[in-house]
C-alpha cells in the first residue's frame, strides 16, 4: 500500500501516530479525547480496513474492492494521568487475503483531529 508522499505502508504498519508529536505527552490529570479521522482512500485490490485507535478503543470501517472515496471515524477514550496518548490511524488489510490500496497524499482529505478535556486531577 502507499500513504502520503509515496510512503510505502506495510500491512498494520500506521501512517499518522500523535505519541507526543503534538498533543502533549504526559499530563498530571486525565484527558477525555474526542478524536477524528478521514482518509480519502483507493482500494486496489481485496479489501482493506481503515483503522482508528486512541488508548486502546479500535474503530473500523472496511473498504471493499475498487472503492475510491473518503472514509470517516470518530472515537472518544480517556488518556490517564500521567500516560502518554497513543492515537493512531491506518490502513490494514481486511479479511483472509487482505488487500492494497492508496491513500492521496493531500492533507484536505486526510486528517487527524484530537481535542482534549481535561477531567481530573491526579
Amino acid at each position: 500500500m502507499v500513504g502520503p508522499g509515496g510512503r510505502t505502508v506495510v500491512d498494520g504498519v500506521v501512517w499518522v501516530n500523535t505519541s507526543g508529536a503534538w498533543l502533549s505527552p504526559v499530563a498530571p490529570y486525565d484527558r477525555r479525547v474526542l478524536v477524528d479521522a478521514s482518509l480519502y482512500v483507493a482500494v486496489t485490490s481485496g479489501s482493506v480496513n481503515v483503522r482508528l485507535a486512541a488508548q486502546g478503543r479500535v474503530r473500523l470501517v472496511r473498504c471493499d474492492s475498487s472503492d475510491t472515496q473518503s472514509y470517516a471515524l470518530t472515537a472518544t477514550a480517556v488518556i490517564p494521568a500521567g500516560v502518554s496518548p497513543s492515537i493512531t490511524v491506518g490502513l490494514i488489510g481486511a479479511g483472509q487475503s487482505g488487500g492494497a490500496a492508496k491513500l492521496t497524499p493531500s492533507g484536505l482529505f486526510n486528517d487527524l483531529t484530537v481535542t482534549a478535556f481535561p477531567v481530573t486531577m491526579a
